[in-house]
């Protein structure tokens, strides 16, 4: 919860509307009124949910520098919070879009002001992950990780179908690239 809220309070701060967050037994999503198409703000938000695990773990290993703690019922827990917020940070860092970390790599790539060509490049990459994962179930018998990777290769294969389909059609008004009554040159259509 506290992950989705990072990626939440940034994307407010830089005024898009959070409409939801939902959960399922994989993890977590914050649903935005808009993807926004700037690298900066793109990887500050994408960045503040495991920012927010490391925060988390820092506080959980301060916990346990205190006198009394380690070892410990209280310093046990604290320290499997550590642990879960290490892991969790560092797993959502993965470049594996549209993961935390893949989204960081596109607002990386989109830095040269090519959203489309930036996505693509970041769902190549999370593709490579995505059969990393499916296959890394053959060695460890998780049955979780083809599931991340199913995951991984769907969303991120509709976000690169949103983006493209956004690109092509912008300009677009409702009856074509001139507008409802345009002419080519933009302005009203005279008769």
């Amino acid at each position: 919860l506290l992950h989705e809220l990072g990626h939440s309070i940034v994307a407010q701060s830089f005024g898009i509307r959070v409409l939801d967050i939902t959960f399922w037994p994989l993890g977590g999503m914050a649903r935005m009124s808009q993807i926004p198409e700037n690298s900066r703000i793109e990887g500050l938000i994408a960045i503040a949910g495991p920012a927010v695990n490391f925060v988390l773990a820092g506080a959980s290993l301060t916990f346990l520098l205190l006198p009394g703690i380690a070892g410990s019922a209280v310093g046990d827990l604290a320290l499997v919070f550590l642990l879960f917020n290490v892991a969790l940070g560092g797993f959502n860092l993965i470049p594996a879009f549209p993961m935390d970390g893949g989204r960081v790599l596109r607002a990386i790539l989109g830095r040269k002001g090519d959203w489309v060509r930036a996505t693509e490049g970041a769902v190549r990459v999370g593709r490579f992950f995505a059969l990393l994962m499916f296959l890394s179930f053959f060695v460890t018998w998780n049955p979780v990780l083809p599931l991340i990777a199913l995951f991984v290769w769907w969303t991120g294969q509709q976000e690169l179908l949103a983006v493209r389909l956004r690109h092509a059609t912008a300009g677009f008004g409702p009856f074509g690239p001139f507008g409802a009554f345009g002419n080519f040159a933009g302005g009203p259509a005279r008769p």
